[in-house]
């Protein structure tokens, strides 16, 4: 399946989802998210969640330097901005937003390549945080096919489980 079909396919079904389910999973995500034991002076970049996305608020609250993006004008990378000083950091642990994932770290996002972009760049200073995707167990697939500038996921936290690749 080519990723615009697959991405299709996989938005319809978060779509439909009602309150009720984002709600209940994303406390099951969060409680596997807590499983990491990050440090609570860990500098995080999480998301605002959009179109039945997992819900990050309790990360949000739980974490002492949370990071939301913004995309640099003019580029398709993405920097990180404090939520209440909007001072910009590189962060240790980036939480990304997913549309697919399978079992090799693959991520399929909305297709704009932002965070690929982003992470391409962190390579050239060479900062390496952390890269880990926000799922429903149904946004697993088999396989995603990938081109060379895709970054893949350090790991993936759902509402059941826990995968480092």
């Amino acid at each position: 399946m080519n990723k615009q079909t697959l991405r299709n396919a996989i938005l319809a079904e978060r779509k439909s989802l009602d309150s009720n389910f984002i709600q209940h999973n994303s406390q099951k995500i969060f409680q596997q998210y807590q499983k990491f034991n990050f440090s609570k002076n860990s500098i995080i970049a999480c998301y605002s969640p959009i179109h039945g996305e997992v819900d990050t608020k309790l990360i949000i609250e739980d974490a002492c330097i949370i990071l939301l993006p913004k995309v640099i004008q003019g580029s398709r990378i993405l920097e990180f901005y404090e939520i209440f000083s909007n001072k910009i950091y590189l962060p240790e642990i980036i939480l990304a937003p997913l549309v697919a994932f399978d079992k090799h770290g693959s991520r399929l996002g909305y297709g704009g390549g932002y965070y690929d972009a982003t992470l391409n760049y962190y390579k050239t200073i060479n900062h390496n945080p952390l890269y880990i995707g926000l799922a429903y167990d149904f946004q697993e697939v088999t396989k995603i096919d990938t081109d060379n500038y895709d970054v893949p996921l350090q790991g993936v936290i759902t509402n059941s489980k826990k995968l480092m690749f």
